[in-house]
């Protein structure tokens, strides 16, 4: 017995042994084979209609030190866990084809074609291969697309159809007058819950009223009341346009080095280390769409304290009216501070764009998919506003975007103050969280409806402490105080209440991305240019002619207080055109200037580089007759490896410039450096930058 004993003693610890092999085995494979981080996968869009081409376009920002292939692997993951490859992502500049801006930037990009005949959500993914013979993979992470059917015709006839009726139904409610007001959105809402197509109505006082139709389209109506003056102040509807008072812009009121962002790849989130109470750059966005009929508007107030300032430098782009569509909220993510001036829906589950909701225009077909969806991105309101004599002035029908349309933007947002003039825009949390979970600091909102003057006092008051004292966004005194007039609403701050403006020289290594600098066109932070490399760390700054998408000129910028112990400025630049050599000595003249702006002494310019001029530096030549290809002289050829539009890039290499700033001692200045275009916009000129310190 003794001896079975051990006997099966023996086989108990041989299976334990065995099993234990077994798992350390598993784990072992299962580390070998998990993929490192490749970087952060971009598609656009995210949703599409079954059976009908989608155009996709996809960027992959890969990390610093990845040595990779050439090429970078588009895979789509179906529901079942099936994976399939779509193509490939390349760095090699191909605009048209592949949607690729610059080649040898380290970001990959592609442009494909998916329709898919099902619906449900598949996954993308990006897969590179290491460089040499190393094992393994790098991949990205996952990124949803979700699969819809063709919004039915019926459906959306009854959304316009019953939103159209209650504009009839609320002047017989009315009865004659806008006193009766209340009763009258109460009739409203009963006879909208009455209607069959409808699932659910939700109502926020007497200018709001969110509909959920049964087929899952978003719906609802805002409200506004006209006064004597034929404009409204309340925050609930579109008032009438009236051209003796007001007239509706038709292009927007945007500077030019921002009028054409385009689509690109950008505001990848960086993983890097940046004071968490920095706001990320000085750039302000002033969204507007009903300026032209409210009785009171922020953006003018917000401009003129802007342009008071002796110290700083704040670019304000705006869309007001129709001009402020839904594709103009793409560019928010590049913003230190956006200011939504329009209606609010659902007390803080939505906004309201100024773009007329046309099915007939061809854009509804790319909104169709964002309209759907048990969360979906858009919704369409009727906009209604009342006259004195409770008749319903105008009706019509816009987009509006809810929280996650905001969470689904491209990159995130710069440490960015939010300020949401909007009613009810901090009632209930979709939009607030969605606006800091996506990058955001600091949110500010209202409890209930708002008036217009009130967001006017309280804009006034947030750009005073942030822009023009410096102070954090806690100590914006206007919070926690309310409207004065009904429903008195109560101005409140979410997220961090310790955000200000930096005051000294940040990020000048590009370390932290794009954070710190104000930016105008084309200016951008890249890891790698074809063989050149940041002069240190991991990233450097670029300023362009207008590369890839962006057809216009480069300037980034910064203000800061000069320290009383410092005495110079250093940075480490770049030169790299293709107007070398063909065009040395003609009147295509790119140029790169480094300025300096004070209250003291304003605007100096340090360095201005022009084609002609680094020619004559380095001993280049044009081409002629006896020397044809012309003389290079100490310019450095980098291309085929380099190219922007047209080839044949020539580079200066990396040169030092050094300035003594002692006049400057104590003193808050402006440093921007810019990259401009003479003649054309064809042969494009990019500034390389690095190591902008103050010593």
């Amino acid at each position: 017995m003794k001896t079975l004993s051990s006997f099966r003693n023996i086989l108990y610890f041989s299976s334990v042994i065995f099993v234990l092999f077994l798992f350390f085995s598993q784990c072992d494979e299962d580390d070998k084979n998990e993929a490192t981080p490749l970087g952060t996968l971009e598609v656009s869009p995210q949703e599409a209609l079954i059976n009908i081409s989608t155009a996709l376009t996809a960027h992959v920002k890969v990390l610093p030190g990845l040595e990779i292939k050439d090429t970078v692997r588009l895979v789509k993951v179906a529901a079942n866990g099936n994976e399939s490859e779509m193509g490939y992502l390349l760095d090699n500049g191909d605009l048209y084809w592949g949607g690729d801006e610059i080649k040898g930037d380290r970001i990959f990009s592609g442009k494909f074609n998916i329709t898919e005949s099902a619906k449900g959500e598949i996954r993308f993914k990006a897969i590179a291969s290491p460089m040499g013979n190393d094992a393994g993979l790098y991949e990205s992470g996952l990124v949803s697309f979700n699969i819809y059917a063709d919004i039915k015709s019926a459906d959306m006839n009854a959304l316009y159809t019953i939103q159209e009726n209650s504009a009839d139904q609320l002047t017989t409610y009315l009865n004659g007058s806008q006193d009766n007001i209340e009763s009258a959105v109460d009739q409203l809402v009963q006879w909208l819950k009455s209607q069959p197509e409808i699932e659910s109505v939700e109502q926020e006082g007497v200018t709001s009223i969110e509909i959920k139709y049964k087929s899952g389209l978003m719906g609802g109506i805002v409200i506004s009341l006209l006064g004597d003056d034929g404009l409204s102040d309340t925050r609930g509807g579109l008032t009438a346009e009236d051209p003796g008072k007001a007239v509706r812009a038709t292009t927007a009121t945007i500077q030019v080095s921002k009028q054409t962002r385009g689509t690109a790849a950008q505001g990848f989130k960086s993983a890097r280390a940046f004071d968490p109470n920095t706001i990320g750059n000085r750039n302000v966005f002033i969204y507007a769409p009903f300026e032209a009929s409210w009785r009171n508007n922020e953006r003018p107030h917000i401009m003129g304290i802007l342009d008071s300032l002796e110290c700083g430098d704040f670019p304000v782009n705006f869309y007001t009216n129709q001009d402020a569509n839904v594709a103009r909220l793409y560019e928010m993510t590049s913003y230190g501070m956006v200011v939504l001036s329009t209606h609010g829906s659902g007390g803080g589950k939505a906004f309201l764009t100024g773009e007329i909701a046309d099915t007939l225009l061809e854009v509804y077909q790319t909104y169709k998919p964002m309209l759907q969806g048990v969360n979906p991105k858009m919704g369409i309101s009727k906009n209604m506003t009342i006259s004195k004599s409770g008749d319903v002035v105008t009706k019509q029908d816009v987009y509006k975007v809810y929280a996650p349309f905001i969470s689904a933007l491209p990159g995130e947002f710069p440490q960015s103050v939010i300020l949401n003039n909007s009613c009810g825009s901090d009632k209930t949390p979709p939009l607030r969280d969605a606006f800091l979970a996506k990058g955001a600091k600091t949110y500010y909102g209202y409890t209930e409806s708002v008036n217009g003057g009130f967001c006017v006092s309280v804009s006034r008051d947030a750009f005073i402490t942030l822009a023009k004292n410096g102070k954090t966004t806690g100590e914006v005194s206007k919070i926690n105080t309310s409207d004065p007039q009904d429903p008195y609403a109560t101005f409140k701050i979410q997220g961090s209440q310790a955000m200000h403006f930096a005051l000294d020289l940040v990020n000048g290594a590009f370390e932290e991305g794009e954070l710190g600098w104000t930016r105008n066109g084309d200016g951008r932070v890249i890891s790698q240019l074809g063989f050149i490399s940041p002069e240190e760390g991991n990233y450097m700054g670029i300023i362009s002619t207008g590369l890839g998408y962006t057809t216009e000129t480069g300037k980034i910028s910064q203000s800061f207080n000069v320290p009383a112990n410092a005495s110079t400025l250093t940075l480490e630049w770049n030169f790299l055109s293709e107007e070398f050599l063909e065009y040395i000595g003609s009147s295509y003249q790119d140029r790169f200037e480094i300025v300096l702006i004070s209250e003291d002494f304003g605007e100096e310019v340090l360095i201005n580089r022009t084609i002609d001029g680094i020619a004559a530096e380095f001993g280049a030549s044009a081409p002629t007759e006896e020397i044809p290809e012309g003389i290079p002289g100490d310019l450095i050829a980098v291309s085929p490896d380099i190219v922007f539009d047209q080839g044949d890039v020539y580079m200066t290499g990396w040169q030092t410039f050094t300035y003594d700033l002692s006049s400057y001692k104590g003193k808050c200045i402006t440093i921007a450096l810019r990259c401009t275009d003479v003649g054309d916009s064809v042969y494009d000129t990019a500034i390389l930058l690095d190591k902008i310190a103050i010593q």
